[in-house]
């Protein structure tokens, strides 16, 4: 037997066991969808990998292409598929999870395993609190004073999958609508209640 046939075949050994701990990863995040993908792509990768290296030994068993050249093929795909099945989300995070297209859900921070090559897609939302700087807006006042005002909005997302599936860019959106309000609000007052009642003002901004 070809010494290199031997190498080949003890590394696609140690990646066998390698995809197996995958399996149990997915059975153990009760992804069970996943799990059934991956156990079904190790079984069609492992009954190649073990024809292969029957007939890397018997050299009457035909194929269409050569032993080596399959085993080096079989040994690259564990490499290509495990990885695009990783989607690590930090703490302040959350994964708004589509499948083809279709909207599955919410992944919580953690290790997670999605289907790879683009049948899983997951779009992460930051839950932070944001702070956006509105630019100074002209107000013309209920006395028809004009007044330039600048603010400074506070927000943070409470439903990630609102800000994915109703808004194209919700920052954006938040900053236009912090503007709109701003000046909606101040041009219902006088001058004078702007300059005296800040507070008053600002809570119902809030």
């Amino acid at each position: 037997m070809n010494p290199l046939v031997t190498i080949l075949t003890a590394i696609i050994a140690a990646e066998a066991v390698w995809w197996l701990v995958w399996v149990f990863l997915a059975l153990a995040r009760r992804k069970y969808s996943v799990f059934g993908v991956v156990l079904g792509t190790l079984a069609i990768w492992g009954t190649i990998a073990i024809f292969t290296i029957r007939a890397s030994r018997y050299p009457f068993i035909i194929m269409p292409v050569g032993p080596l050249f399959t085993l080096v093929v079989l040994m690259i795909i564990p490499f290509i598929v495990l990885p695009s099945m990783v989607v690590i989300i930090n703490e302040y995070q959350r994964g708004v999870l589509f499948r083809l297209g279709r909207l599955i859900g919410i992944i919580e921070p953690g290790f997670n395993i999605i289907f790879p090559f683009g049948i899983d897609r997951v779009v992460k939302i930051d839950l932070r609190t944001f702070t956006i700087d509105v630019a100074k807006q002209e107000v013309i006042t209920k006395d028809n004073v004009p007044v330039l005002v600048d603010a400074v909005v506070y927000f943070n997302v409470f439903d990630p999958v609102l800000a994915v599936t109703k808004v194209a860019n919700y920052t954006q959106s938040t900053t236009l609508l912090g503007q709109t309000i701003l000046r909606s609000v101040l041009g219902q007052h006088e001058l004078d209640e702007i300059l005296s009642k800040r507070s008053e003002l600002n809570e119902i901004l809030r």
